[in-house]
């Protein structure tokens, strides 16, 4: 019902990429500009806005390039590029490393922080990879609709006694199936 007052304040990127397969970056880009930004947006600013955008992901070599060609890794940034162009205050993405290589997981993490540290996104990750839990400043593990832990890695691998994040998910699941 309130989905006007959290339009520019939350994006949220599914798992399952929903861009158009035969548009370019830049082309996806600024078709969701025009349908996202507000209608007193200039063009010049709405090109402005793309630009700073596909510079910000990283897709810059890959601006002029049909979705379909790209990698993985490539065509979630831009998936991620669309929620990002109304400067959201709080971003949620869906398993955003499933199905990516280990450079490009890397480079979706650098990206993230990078969204903290001088946009002031809060960045909100769901994820089956726990070694990825170790890039966040805190964590929730949910299991049947419920949380069962949340802190930060170190204070959850600390309050578990174990090494590696793996090994505390392994430990409250076990609790959890009793």
């Amino acid at each position: 019902a309130n989905l006007t007052a959290f339009r520019d304040t939350l994006g949220y990127v599914p798992q399952d990429d929903i861009v158009h397969q035969e548009l370019t970056v830049e082309r996806t880009l600024q078709y969701a500009a025009r349908l996202r930004l507000s209608p007193e947006t200039t063009p010049e600013e709405q090109n402005a806005i793309v630009c700073t955008v596909i510079e910000a992901l990283g897709l810059t070599k890959q601006a002029g390039q049909r979705i379909s060609t790209l990698s993985g890794g490539q065509r979630k940034r831009t998936s991620i590029g669309v929620e990002l162009l109304t400067k959201p205050g709080v971003l949620f993405l869906d398993e955003p490393t499933s199905g990516v290589d280990p450079i490009a997981r890397r480079t979706f993490w650098n990206i993230v922080h990078l969204l903290a540290r001088r946009r002031g996104v809060s960045v909100m990750v769901s994820t089956h990879y726990m070694d990825e839990a170790e890039y966040c400043n805190r964590i929730c593990i949910m299991s049947e609709g419920q949380i069962k832990a949340m802190d930060t890695p170190a204070a959850m691998k600390e309050s578990y006694g174990t090494q590696n994040m793996n090994q505390v998910f392994l430990k409250i699941a076990r609790n959890v199936e009793g």
